[in-house]
């Protein structure tokens, strides 16, 4: 029993240990394995690193392992929240971006207007901005566009007026 759970790196534990109870011996996986196995065979020991997390979750990321068997340190994955994007492996992913404007451009396009992200990893600061000749710009919003044609460069008579 015991070079069984040795063999594997496991703690052989006997429940029971007299002689009127036999086969009640099981394997269990060491930290930070966890399972154990029936008697007389070895555990199959899941290591889920995201069980421990604090990588992931002190960047405000969701953590995965895509691989939970023991010995398979540091495969874990933090990614991004939605709607951000960004994956790493082994660390937090840096940084987290998303262009918003992938997901609003159509409030500034349906006034004729452009979409700007002016910081990738910030939510929230997308702008649409008005098309030249005429100004304006907002946040998160449509922006109410000035057509001034005193500021016209290509107005022959606006000088004299």
């Amino acid at each position: 029993a015991n070079s069984t759970c040795a063999d594997a790196d496991q703690t052989c534990n006997d429940p029971n240990p007299t002689t009127t109870s036999l086969s009640d011996w099981t394997c269990t996986c060491k930290p930070p394995g966890a399972n154990s196995a029936t008697a007389k065979a070895a555990a199959a020991c899941v290591c889920d690193e995201c069980l421990s997390d604090t990588v992931c979750a002190a960047a405000n990321q969701t953590c995965f392992d895509p691989n939970t068997a023991c010995g398979t340190p540091s495969d874990f994955e933090c990614e991004c929240p939605p709607p951000m994007i960004g994956k790493a492996t082994g660390k937090a992913a840096a940084p987290c971006e998303v262009d918003e404007c992938e997901l609003k451009a159509a409030t500034c396009l349906a006034q004729g207007q452009t979409c700007f992200d002016p910081d990738l990893t910030r939510v929230g600061d997308w702008e649409c901005r008005c098309k030249p000749p005429s100004t304006g710009n907002a946040t998160a919003m449509p922006a109410e566009c000035v057509y001034d044609e005193c500021v016209i460069q290509d107005c022959p008579t606006c000088a004299n007026s």
